[in-house]
């Protein structure tokens, strides 16, 4: 059972009606194949085949990688848990003129709080910035417009997907703080 219901914020239904009226299918369906890039299955496939590949590599890549992946299985666990904990009715069942054709249905009718994909990118981002500093602006870029695709696909509200980005950002610093091995910059190695 569900102990906190959500509704949209007072931004967040006009963002939605304006993708809803103005779509563009070419659009909508790039975003739909750009949105999996932060598909939970997806990220976590990745880190646990980079972990492995770490066993390869020397000690501090291996750290890094090993951090990685327990990051990204923080955040599953965590969206998973609010999910149970929090209902929200995501933007594309909640009126009929959000339904758009060439839009799949996304997720869990009542799974709009947090966006995972979102949760994921913010904590992933966070932990390659540090990591790669110099590719910073690349890693912030690529990850916010992987997220905001959740937006334009009205799978999630956008103040769900903010509140997921910057969520993953806060938990990448409590967890690397308190892992006392956070991934350091590669500059000067």
């Amino acid at each position: 059972m569900r102990r906190i219901s959500l509704g949209p914020n007072p931004i967040d239904k006009p963002i939605a009606g304006a993708l809803a009226k103005h779509g563009d299918r070419r659009a909508e369906k790039l975003a739909n194949a750009v949105t999996r890039a932060g598909d939970e299955k997806v990220l976590l496939r990745a880190a646990a085949l980079l972990a492995a590949a770490g066993e390869l590599t020397g000690a501090r890549r291996k750290r890094d990688f090993d951090y990685l992946l327990a990051l990204l299985t923080v955040t599953s666990c965590l969206d998973h848990l609010s999910k149970h904990l929090v209902k929200e009715t995501r933007p594309d069942r909640m009126h009929p003129f959000f339904l758009k054709k060439g839009i799949p249905k996304s997720g869990a009718r009542d799974d709009a709080f947090p966006s995972g994909h979102a949760l994921h990118l913010g904590a992933l981002a966070s932990c390659l910035a540090r990591m790669y500093p110099q590719a910073a602006p690349v890693i912030w870029t690529a990850a916010s417009g992987v997220a905001a695709t959740r937006v334009l696909l009205l799978a999630h509200w956008f103040s769900d997907v903010a509140f997921g980005f910057v969520g993953g950002i806060v938990l990448d610093k409590l967890m690397s703080g308190l892992a006392g091995n956070r991934p350091k910059s590669r500059e000067h190695t």
